[in-house]
């Protein structure tokens, strides 16, 4: 059988007319109109080759995101965030303030961990609930290094607990709101089969961060990178 454009069905080879199956994404994408984009639905203009890269990248994500349990995984991911920053905050109200600073930061790793146990799980539940988020969340887009470097803007060792309470806290916020925004498209996706005429915006890791700590300071050319990573934030910002 062949498409026809003009009508919206599919014509046997005898001339009969098929009424299209939209039960599955890859129909609906192979047949998407225009949308909301050239004012026409389902059964417009063909999809041009950038837009169907798009969604054969983005339908890549759609699997991959569905088949990690969408949405709700996320949720249960801020939700550990939110415990995290829940026994931050229940240390500092009794004056254990010993999960993070400038005396822990000294000391070596292993030491610090068989020390001090209750600072170093805390910070790797931090580091590993923000990566398997930031994975479901951007997909193809995700990175291990750039997602490291936004936990550690998130939880440093090196500051006091108050301060990382704060940026626990403002990066829930921000995984929280790149996640709804990510299942909105899942969804118009689902509906549709294709991101054509989609007006949303999709997260990316830069989104995230700048929500949840403004923009990043760019290192100087007088400052070699290996000793830019080793500073805070509040030290890049006297540069």
């Amino acid at each position: 059988g062949w498409y026809d454009p003009n009508t919206g069905q599919i014509i046997e080879s005898g001339g009969e007319a098929l009424k299209p199956s939209w039960s599955s994404i890859d129909t609906r994408r192979q047949y998407a109109g225009a949308s909301k984009a050239g004012g026409q639905g389902v059964g417009g203009s063909p999809l041009t080759p950038a837009q169907l890269k798009v969604d054969e990248s983005f339908g890549t994500d759609y699997a991959e995101y569905t088949a990690g349990g969408g949405f709700a995984d996320i949720q249960k991911g801020i939700e550990q965030l939110g415990f995290a920053a829940a026994e931050i905050d229940k240390a500092i109200k009794s004056g254990e303030t010993n999960l993070s600073g400038e005396y822990m930061s000294m000391m070596p790793d292993a030491v610090w961990r068989r020390t001090y146990s209750a600072g170093a799980n805390i910070e790797d539940t931090i580091a590993e609930v923000t990566q398997r988020n930031l994975r479901a969340i951007l997909g193809g887009q995700f990175a291990q290094k750039e997602g490291e470097q936004l936990i550690a803007r998130a939880y440093d060792r090196r500051q006091p607990e108050e301060v990382n309470l704060e940026r626990v806290k403002r990066l829930g916020r921000s995984i929280a709101a790149a996640a709804k925004a990510k299942d909105r498209a899942i969804k118009y996706y689902e509906k549709n089969g294709t991101l054509r005429g989609y007006d949303g915006k999709l997260p990316t890791i830069q989104s995230i961060g700048e929500a949840a700590f403004g923009k990043e300071k760019q290192r100087p050319n007088t400052v070699p990178q290996e000793i830019w990573d080793l500073m805070t934030d509040e030290e890049k910002a006297a540069f």
